[in-house]
């Protein structure tokens, strides 16, 4: 039976902040919901925790390597001690010198029940759990079942159901916790955004000191169509309430709505969060709401679950909610309401993360046309826009924009109420559709009724009366029923789960249209179904899977993926005589080029005597593009179990990597889609030790002319100090420099290495090149980009192809072509091969030379003090 007695045990209660289960737990009906959580623990070893609220405990398992969304995977699980309920919401770092000492993150939370109505003690002491979980990372059908190996306490945790888009582990792509945003290394090293912040805010113009500073929130006006504009963002529309949330330095927080009510103690989830900001205050701006499965607003649910005047402790059970946060008030005292709109959504961006309770609102620029269809589609509410350069002030602003997405109904008219003032004589009108035979009432619709009109439709209203309802489902009120004689077009922007219209709009009458013909149009036929909703700002949605029947779910059938570590010998190998890479070979990868998978596939056979020498025994991670560059993508850098077995894998870390090797490899997986190739800078064989740095020249905002006048002056200070180097393009709007080593340094050594070369060349030209990260606060300078150098960072390889409207590539070059006309997009996979047949590899040295590092180290140094004294 569950108990605490070990858990006490392990834990003095005055030397760590775990909590000690002061609450009895209490025990619940087979098939309600009970609460699950992940935690990832930075312990002796890492892992992640699985507890499931079981008899008034969290009974708990340790899984080294995470839970998985792939059914083919089996994780152990190894059932630990029983948790109190309250350890469902601890984060922070567990001194050393206590059980379980390190950093623990909330990776995941939410509600749980087991399949069929079983009992979970019933399902614990059986060995066998089976059930669905509905978190804020997972979703879905689960099991854990006991094997007694190699402990007693061993079991497998699987999941059930279809596989994901693609073979992402969540745990892998999702890192942070749902509460403070941080991953579990930077809890544990107690990092804190406010730093970061700071950095943004001082090299940020001063504020504007007219913007209006009031209590009261920003609001928008009424646009009256979806726009584009050069000068506006845009993001997706919540269909919520509007809510403000502080956190104190003190720790407090509060939560209050637009009109000043409390809603701190109605919201918990959003409370543990807000305590756990990696910035010391904040005061937010944001939407609450309440997703249904597919991931879209709920209104009628967060209306029930706020109605709830005893704020059931179980209610974030029951109806989740999330803080779509937009906008940020103020961080660590200052306040950011002179600032622009991008710069406050570049500071909000620091410290809230996209995945949880508190949920940071993405944008897009110019584009609101575009996003409004995505809005329209998932069934949103609509777009705000919100012109750049403003500045947050109280009260109503056409510097924000509201444009809801609105659905037009015929229906027919079937009575109406009397109002107040000028709409005494007619106040709203009833309506309804008709279906099934009969008419259904949908509502009543007062906004947008002309007192002018509102006479003559009244006249013709009553000489249609009757004394009892012309229609199903209608209200006992005061309303005076008519029978259908007479049709309305209403604007509204949907349908309610109960068949009612949402925020309808008379528009006018409708004369040619019989009351008979009055229906739900086709996108409003019935209720939103759960569909799931990806937005543009939401790359790693796919990885979440999607939400599956709670009882229906098949078992997955077959076997544990096989061990690619075994692959055959060289000679049991056997060409493919078929495959991806010879199917579909005119499908067009790039549209505004009319470049085809099978033109994409060519090009890659034309340099591979080139392109070899950078992949083989190397990492190799992928950017596939299934419709082609204007479709979906995503990076894929575990080899998929589908792979045939001739294609070799190594494994780096916990993930078995492609081996391309071969260009039999390489016409496979470029079959699949995979028109960029990405790199990493040390090989299988000395993983430790990277064989080269790269300083990434980043641009943005910088012309590329000012890159080009940049990178020759990083080639005239390594030719000085004689230094090897190589240059490429990124293929998209950069320029790479490498700088070969011998394999004697680690990755951290690499890094200090290349930090020291950036802030030399930032010292030496500080007016072009900045090392802030922000991109706001970067300007026009180049930005110089020492941070992709580290164990798996990665580089694209030279002459891969890129996702760009044209089909650019990554292409090496000699210092002399670093002049005024060179063009980051002038090598393309169709005018590269010549340039490479004529020419040569012009990074052919790379692995052939190597810097003098300690004396590289030593001249950089002083050039350094150097710069640095020269500019006081």
């Amino acid at each position: 039976m569950p108990d605490l007695d070990r858990y006490r045990q392990k834990r003095e209660q005055t030397r760590t902040p775990e909590p000690f289960g002061d609450r009895d737990g209490t025990a619940l009906p087979a098939g309600a919901r009970r609460r699950f959580t992940v935690q990832q623990h930075a312990a002796t070893r890492m892992h992640w925790d699985l507890r499931l609220e079981i008899d008034g405990v969290l009974v708990s398992w340790a899984v080294p390597r995470g839970p998985t969304l792939n059914p083919k995977e089996k994780r152990l699980a190894v059932q630990t001690e029983d948790h109190p309920l309250e350890y469902a919401f601890f984060e922070g770092n567990i001194p050393p010198g206590n059980y379980g000492a390190g950093a623990m993150i909330l990776w995941d939370t939410g509600a749980y029940h087991t399949v069929d109505g079983v009992s979970p003690l019933d399902g614990l002491t059986a060995g066998k759990l089976d059930f669905i979980l509905r978190g804020y990372k997972l979703h879905g059908r689960f099991a854990l079942i006991r094997t007694g190996k190699p402990a007693p306490n061993s079991w497998l945790l699987l999941r059930k159901g279809t596989a994901p888009a693609d073979d992402a582990e969540v745990v892998e792509v999702l890192t942070q916790s749902i509460y403070s945003g941080l991953s579990v290394v930077e809890l544990g090293h107690n990092v804190s955004r406010s730093p970061a912040i700071a950095e943004t805010l001082a090299a940020a113009p001063s504020p504007s000191p007219s913007s209006r500073r009031g209590d009261s929130p920003m609001l928008a006006v009424t646009g009256d169509e979806p726009f584009d504009h050069p000068k506006w963002l845009f993001e997706l529309k919540y269909d919520g309430y509007r809510l403000t949330a502080h956190k104190p330095s003190d720790g407090s927080v509060h939560v209050h709505s637009r009109n000043g009510t409390d809603y701190t103690a109605a919201v918990p989830e959003i409370v543990h969060a807000l305590r756990h900001l990696a910035v010391d205050q904040a005061t937010i701006d944001g939407e609450l709401v309440a997703l249904d499965p597919a991931g879209r607003p709920d209104f009628e649910a967060l209306g029930r679950r706020l109605s709830d005047r005893h704020h059931r402790g179980r209610a974030d059970l029951d109806t989740p909610l999330s803080l779509m946060a937009f906008d940020v008030l103020e961080v660590d005292g200052i306040d950011l309401r002179g600032h622009p709109i991008e710069l406050r959504k570049q500071v909000l961006r620091e410290f809230v993360g996209d995945r949880g309770p508190l949920r940071y609102v993405d944008h897009v620029v110019q584009h609101g046309r575009a996003l409004f269809t995505v809005a329209e589609e998932a069934g949103l509410e609509g777009v705000m826009g919100k012109r750049l350069g403003s500045v947050y002030r109280s009260g109503r602003s056409d510097d924000w924009v509201k444009i809801k997405g609105a659905y037009e109904v015929d229906v027919a008219i079937v009575g109406y109420t009397h109002g107040k003032g000028a709409h005494q004589r007619l106040g709203a009108l009833a309506c309804a559709v008709f279906e099934d035979n009969a008419f259904r009432y949908v509502g009543h619709v007062g906004s947008g009724l002309r007192p002018e009109s509102l006479a003559p439709l009244a006249k013709r209203l009553d000489d249609e009366r009757v004394g009892a309802p012309t229609c199903n489902a209608a209200p006992k009120d005061r309303t005076q029923w008519s029978q259908p004689r007479l049709v309305a077009r209403v604007r509204c922007s949907g349908r309610t789960r109960a068949g009612r219209l949402r925020h309808p709009v008379f528009v006018a009458l409708r004369e040619d249209k019989l009351p008979q013909q009055c229906g739900w149009p086709d996108r409003l036929a019935s209720p939103p179904t759960a569909r799931p909703f990806r937005s543009p700002a939401d790359p790693h949605r796919a990885a979440l899977g999607t939400p599956e029947p709670e009882a229906s779910t098949p078992r997955p059938s077959g076997t544990v993926a096989r061990d690619h570590q075994r692959n055959p010998a060289p000679d049991a190998r056997e060409p493919p005589a078929a495959g991806p890479h010879t199917a579909r070979l005119n499908k067009v990868f790039w549209p505004e080029s009319g470049h085809t998978k099978g033109d994409l596939i060519g090009y890659y056979e034309s340099v591979w005597p080139w392109l070899s020498r950078y992949l083989a025994d190397r990492p190799l991670v992928v950017e596939r593009f299934p419709d082609g560059v204007s479709g979906k993508c995503f990076f894929q850098r575990r080899a998929p179990d589908f792979l045939p077995d001739w294609i070799p894998r190594r494994r780096a870390g916990d993930v078995d990597h492609v081996v391309c090797n071969d260009l039999d490899t390489m016409r496979y997986i470029v079959g699949l889609a995979a028109i960029v190739l990405h790199i990493e800078s040390a090989r299988f064989s000395s993983p430790d030790h990277p064989d080269w740095v790269v300083l990434d020249l980043d641009p943005k905002q910088a012309p590329f002319p000012q890159v080009v006048h940049v990178a020759r002056h990083v080639h005239r200070l390594l030719s000085a100090l004689d230094t090897p180097h190589a240059i490429k393009t990124s293929g998209r709007s950069g320029l790479h420099i490498l700088v070969p080593l011998d394999g004697g340094l680690d990755h951290h050594q690499a890094r200090s290495l290349a930090e020291i070369l950036a802030r030399t060349v930032h010292a030496e030209i500080p007016d072009l090149t900045t090392l802030t990260r922000p991109i706001a606060a970067r300007g026009d300078r180049v930005y110089l980009d020492y941070l992709q150098n580290g164990a798996g960072k990665l580089i694209v390889a030279p002459f891969s192809a890129r996702a760009q409207p044209t089909p650019t590539v990554s292409a090496p070059l000699r210092p002399g072509q670093l002049t005024r006309r060179l063009s980051p997009t002038q090598w393309t996979i169709a005018t590269a091969p010549r340039r490479i047949n004529r020419g040569g590899d012009a990074m052919a040295t790379l692995f052939d030379t190597a810097a003098d590092v300690p004396r590289l180290l030593d001249a950089l140094s002083v050039r350094l003090r150097r710069a640095t004294r020269n500019s006081r």
